[in-house]
């Protein structure tokens, strides 16, 4: 149906040299690449090389916005973190209480762009609320569970929690383990994992992103169709009673 040949290349994305040695090894036969973008100045710099050779790049969910890239599909993420932001002042009843933010990766900059927005609309809105950041847990399972153990014992009166990027299983069994009966927490992506976590009541809310609608923009990108520079569709607000 694209009427060309499709090469589909599974990289290390937590390892963002492996996207540069993959986007330099682009052969001159290539028109089209999609990729979910790590925002670091080499990738720009691979990404800005192949636009020189008309090879046309289109990120997906993740953005390298200071590149020449052609086009960008996803969340807008500054705005989908404001959302969150927006939620998690409205359904924390506590006041005075700490709420944190926690992170696979700081690489990519849908995670900051969400982290960003959340800590702008949640300062506006309960000034009241004490911000807590943490380190990002990467893919390392035990990692991520430290990491949320440490943090529900440096803060026992957590109010709220936001997972700026997905969640693992160990990250997700150590808050049901570890949180109290009103603890929000909001959480990002529609996957066994997380529907697990909405289904157990362990996480309050998941954003999640139209992924047919992400699968039928590359489609249209790969065709050859023009699409917009920034093409953004807003996330969908899942709870435990709306699940599908």
């Amino acid at each position: 149906a694209l009427g060309h040949e499709v090469l589909i290349k599974s990289i290390d994305f937590y390892r963002p040299d492996t996207l540069v040695r993959a986007l330099s090894e682009v052969t001159e036969e290539t028109k089209f690449v999609v990729i979910v973008g790590t925002d670091t100045p080499e990738v720009s710099r691979e990404i800005d090389k192949l636009s020189k050779r008309d090879v046309k790049v289109l990120t997906v969910i993740s953005d390298v916005p200071m590149s020449k890239r052609a086009a960008y599909i996803g969340q807008d993420n500054f705005g989908t973190g404001r959302l969150a932001g927006s939620l998690m002042s409205k359904m924390v009843r506590r006041t005075d209480c700490p709420v944190a933010v926690i992170t696979g990766h700081l690489q990519f900059r849908h995670l900051l762009d969400r982290q960003s927005g959340f800590l702008q609309i949640l300062g506006t809105e309960r000034p009241d609320l004490t911000l807590v950041q943490t380190l990002p847990y990467g893919r390392d399972q035990e990692r991520g569970k430290s990491i949320v153990a440490d943090l529900f014992k440096k803060h026992p009166d957590l109010g709220g929690l936001y997972i700026a990027g997905g969640g693992q299983p160990a990250v997700i069994d150590a808050i049901a383990e570890l949180k109290s009966a009103d603890l929000i927490v909001i959480g990002h992506e529609l996957n066994a994992h997380t529907r697990r976590a909405l289904t157990e009541g362990v996480y309050t809310i998941v954003l999640s992103q139209d992924v047919q609608w992400l699968a039928d923009s590359c489609v249209k990108f790969l065709s050859g169709k023009p699409i917009q520079y920034n093409c953004m569709r807003d996330p969908a607000i899942i709870l435990k009673e709306n699940l599908y």
